[in-house]
């Protein structure tokens, strides 16, 4: 943590210390010579030395007091020594009041000499008999509109701390850019989240994904570089004016920053979270709460230029929109079913490269192995079938696969079509959550067991599925979507929920709960499995 950083928090915990901890020191000290001249002045700093002896002199009163009391027995002394020790008391508050009152006074008339010092160019402040040549110098007459430009910061900070401002200012007008990129990057993700809501196919919805993802990458990297940028302003700036002000004995104006800045932390963290991004957030309640800061630097610095321009600001100033909703979305996997057909023998060339086989996490989909080859082939060689994918077994070699389908009875079909066309062995295979198995293989792998196998016949076991649907009612469109994607199976109530079924084929189950999801996306669907023998 930078030091400007430990002492914009620490401005926040301790600034309400800050005036009784001055006020302290006003009474010890002999206050300032050039005054002595000033009735007012003397009569009050004599008044505080008074004040403070008779405060010393109650203290020691009521210390002895309550020993006294501690000691005595009777219950007449004790009470008398109760009665004197409440009226020592009452006169200790009435002397801390006037005593507030007093030092309140004497720093007014102080504040008021040292402004009049610094404005007519005088370089240095005695106070009692130390020369305080720390104290800012500034000229009203040289003032300028750019706050940061003014002589008060360039001739009292360090030549670091001073560029460090410079920087700090500059950046205003970035964080103005950053949060204006930030909203009009969100209303295109908004856009995007839109239209990838209502994509029906993955030819369109994928490349919507994927500009999401780009837009919520972008949008996560404006509001770290917001984060930071606008923490080294607040940082930056909170540091130099309590620097000057801190010298002009200030207090006041340093304690109702502080405050000012708490509340604006505290409307932050109340709403952490809530929107899109935190950091614009604590930009567009922070900015305000800056300039009212700025504002009441430059009026007490009588910095008039700076004082208009900052003014003038405040008055056209529309905080920026941060009320911007999280935009969450959830990846949509869509199948892509699609029978097979004759095309032109070199539809995929270099412009348009035969696809990898795309793999689902989830569902079912059936794919018709066309070959597996040591080597990659000349599209030539498949007799222009589309669609086609390709990808690489476990042994290095490559496979050829044609066409997508929810069912095995829709892939046999253009199974039968692909030999009428002369393909001599395509095979069925099956992907079910990302695992695939050739079905074809698999069934020759089953029949050679049980022709070899000395065990009696076991009767086959296959699964049957049902789908149930957890609604308390199923409307128009999902009756609709259930008659055309499962034509003929029936639909019954079970319990609280529906129950469509039963389905002999996993493809057919996919396809209802994909058809279903697609416009019901928060719906909850169940799939059972029954054995049948």
């Amino acid at each position: 943590m930078t030091i400007k950083r430990i002492i914009t928090s620490i401005l926040v915990l301790s600034s309400l210390m800050t005036i009784s901890a001055y006020a302290i020191g006003l009474i010890q000290r002999p206050g300032i010579k050039e005054l002595e001249s000033n009735k007012e002045y003397m009569e009050l700093i004599d008044r505080s030395a008074t004040l403070s002896e008779a405060a010393d002199s109650i203290n020691t009163l009521l210390d002895d007091c309550r020993k006294r009391m501690s000691q005595a027995s009777g219950d007449e002394s004790v009470e008398a020594l109760r009665v004197e020790i409440i009226s020592l008391e009452q006169q200790a508050h009435d002397i801390s009041v006037e005593q507030g009152s007093v030092t309140r006074r004497i720093g007014a008339i102080e504040q008021e000499h040292i402004m009049h010092k610094i404005l007519s160019g005088q370089q240095h402040v005695v106070l009692g008999e130390i020369i305080d040549d720390s104290t800012p110098v500034g000229d009203v007459q040289s003032a300028v509109a750019n706050l940061v430009e003014n002589d008060c910061f360039r001739s009292e900070l360090s030549e670091d701390d001073y560029a460090d401002l410079l920087r700090a200012q500059a950046e205003e007008s970035e964080m103005v850019m950053l949060a204006q990129e930030y909203v009009a990057a969100y209303e295109k993700l908004a856009k995007v989240a839109s239209d990838y809501a209502v994509a029906d196919r993955a030819a369109v919805a994928d490349p919507l994904y994927k500009q999401y993802q780009e837009l919520s990458a972008k949008l996560e990297t404006l509001d770290e570089k917001m984060n930071t940028t606008w923490n080294h302003i607040l940082d930056t700036k909170y540091f130099a004016m309590q620097y000057i002000l801190e010298k002009l004995h200030r207090y006041d104006i340093i304690d109702n920053a502080a405050n000012n800045y708490q509340q604006m932390e505290s409307r932050c963290a109340s709403e952490y979270g809530v929107y899109s991004s935190d950091a614009l957030l604590r930009y567009s309640v922070g900015r305000h709460t800056l300039l009212r800061y700025e504002l009441e630097f430059a009026r007490d610095l009588r910095l008039k230029p700076a004082q208009d321009s900052i003014r003038g600001v405040l008055e056209r100033y529309a905080e920026p929109t941060f009320n911007l909703k999280p935009i969450k979305v959830e990846y949509r996997e869509f199948k892509d079913f699609a029978k097979v057909k004759i095309g032109r023998s070199n539809f995929y060339d270099e412009s348009n490269p035969l696809p990898e086989v795309r793999v689902y996490e989830s569902g079912t989909i059936y794919r018709i192995l066309l070959g597996t080859f040591r080597q990659k082939q000349a599209m030539t060689l498949f007799k222009g079938v589309q669609p086609m994918s390709v990808t690489r077994d476990k042994d290095g070699q490559y496979c050829y696969y044609a066409g997508g389908y929810a069912t095995e009875a829709e892939a046999c079909d253009d199974i039968q079509f692909l030999k009428d066309k002369g393909f001599k062995a395509p095979e069925l295979c099956c992907w079910t959550d990302g695992v695939m198995t050739n079905v074809d293989q698999a069934k020759k792998n089953s029949s050679t067991k049980s022709q070899t196998s000395t065990t009696p016949n076991l009767q086959e076991v296959k699964v049957q599925y049902m789908v149930v649907i957890r609604v308390a009612s199923l409307d128009t469109k999902m009756r609709s979507i259930i008659s055309s994607t499962a034509p003929g199976k029936s639909v019954s109530r079970s319990g609280s929920n529906y129950v469509v079924g039963l389905f002999n084929e996993r493809g057919e189950v996919d396809m209802l709960v994909t058809s279903l999801k697609e416009l019901y996306p928060t719906i909850e669907i169940d799939i059972t499995e029954t054995k049948v023998e």
